[in-house]
């Protein structure tokens, strides 16, 4: 015989345990930091961080240049011309933002064909 022959096949109980080990392993590797060393640059904190902002200033910038989100809101994307597809409807009572519904053809990018026999299929 064959030394393949003479191992045993691992139970299902163990295969879903092996599987669960390197699933778990995968998670730690993957949130953890990245290693020290020649790979990045070491970090540089800045005086701001060191000290912190006085709570009465009212007028402080962040350390890093890290500034206004340029991403576009919900808000101004509503202002402009309606998408086909799209219905718009009031505001949200609670939160004030735009709201609406959206029909198949926003989705699909097909707009609705009527049916070609009376029966109709």
């Amino acid at each position: 015989m064959s030394q393949a022959k003479d191992r045993e096949l691992p139970s299902p109980k163990e295969l879903r345990a092996q599987a669960h080990r390197d699933a778990v392993k995968g998670t730690q590797r993957a949130f953890q930091s990245p290693p020290r060393g020649d790979r990045r640059p070491p970090r540089v904190v800045s005086d701001a961080e060191r000290q912190g902002v006085p709570p009465t200033d009212t007028r402080a910038r962040s350390p890093l240049g890290v500034g206004q989100s340029t991403t576009t809101r919900p808000e101004r994307l509503s202002r402009h011309k309606p998408e086909p597809g799209r219905h718009q409807e009031p505001a949200h009572p609670r939160t004030g933002r735009p709201a609406g519904t959206s029909t198949p053809e926003y989705f699909t990018g097909v707009a609705p064909h009527p049916t070609t026999s009376p029966d109709g299929h």
